[in-house]
């Protein structure tokens, strides 16, 4: 089995089954992307797995971009949110039978021209995987200056279990400017439909 195979296993064990002491059972754990480089060397090759995309940013600069990332990826994204399962049984209705914490931790690099912003999920479940400090990473964007106030995003995210394509979004948008509106991320935990 290759990586990203494996990562889709895992991210659906955690889902799905909330089994994350699977992820250990699973996939060696020194293959397990450890690094946002990591992350996007396994999403470049691995289109049915994760989802990478480009864009141009018109009159914003660097400056802007980080303030903005810093801003409000600690304001929307560093966060910590409960996940509560549920069971229903036939004649005796719906009941909880656990509960994950799911922390997440958004992260900022700048380096020469060039910015990249990444998002970790780590659950409490015990796992036998080693996985990086602040969890699993499941999108990564990059924001390189091409000239006078024109940027190239480059976006790279997870594309299941959950639509983690939300955050990625959010983030774009925060760097072209246009809004500085959170993901609702216990919709996308449960995944319900939403709008942000």
């Amino acid at each position: 089995m290759n990586i990203i195979f494996r990562l889709g296993l895992i991210a659906s064990f955690l889902l799905v089954a909330g089994c994350a002491d699977m992820l250990g059972a699973i996939i060696p754990k020194s293959e397990l992307p450890k690094t946002p480089g990591e992350f996007k060397t396994a999403a470049a090759g691995h289109p049915e797995y994760f989802a990478k995309y480009s864009y141009e940013v018109t009159g914003r600069t660097l400056n802007q971009i980080r303030s903005d990332w810093t801003t409000n990826g600690n304001k929307c994204l560093a966060r910590k949110i409960k996940f509560e399962h549920f069971s229903s049984t036939p004649g005796m209705g719906t009941h909880k039978t656990g509960e994950t914490n799911i922390t997440y931790t958004p992260s900022l690099n700048a380096g020469n021209n060039e910015l990249e912003f990444a998002v970790q999920e780590l659950r409490d479940t015990p796992t036998n995987a080693v996985m990086p400090e602040n969890g699993m990473y499941f999108t990564v964007i990059n924001a390189r200056s091409v000239g006078n106030n024109k940027i190239e995003l480059t976006t790279y995210h997870m594309t299941r279990p959950l639509d983690y394509e939300r955050v990625t979004r959010a983030v774009r948008l925060w760097a072209e400017g246009k809004s500085n509106g959170c993901p609702n991320l216990q919709a996308m935990v449960k995944g319900e439909n939403y709008n942000w």
